[in-house]
């Protein structure tokens, strides 16, 4: 099973990008960490009469409600090549990425300036 990466990229040239991300819960008697996820914070909503049918948000703290403009599937056991042109340029409603990106470059013409959330 892969792992979905959400992407809004923001008209001042910036991507924030919405993953679940891992933490420590806690740490046992025996010196064993246990961790928890935590999902990212998106959500399909009707934001705006533009907007047709229910449209995919995701939630940062600092700037609220952001529409997500690309998804990737992140594969499992990715090969981590260096991005290329294909992934560059890629596109979809959902692609799938196993570059050293990470997903961040997929559908982008181009790198990008990335905030995770």
């Amino acid at each position: 099973m892969s792992a979905l990466a959400h992407f809004a990229d923001l008209p001042d040239g910036t991507t924030v990008e919405f993953r679940d991300r891992t933490e420590v819960a806690y740490t046992d008697n025996q010196g064993r960490r246990h961790y928890r996820t935590i999902p990212a914070r998106v959500s399909y909503q009707h934001r705006s009469p533009e907007d047709r049918g229910n449209v995919l948000y995701g939630y940062d703290p600092g700037r609220g409600w952001l529409k997500i403009t690309r998804s990737v599937a992140l594969k499992t056991n990715p090969s981590r090549h260096e991005c290329n042109p294909a992934c560059m340029h890629a596109r979809g409603k959902t692609m799938t990425c196993e570059c050293s990106c990470g997903g961040r470059n997929h559908g982008r013409g181009s790198a990008a300036v990335c905030v995770v959330v």
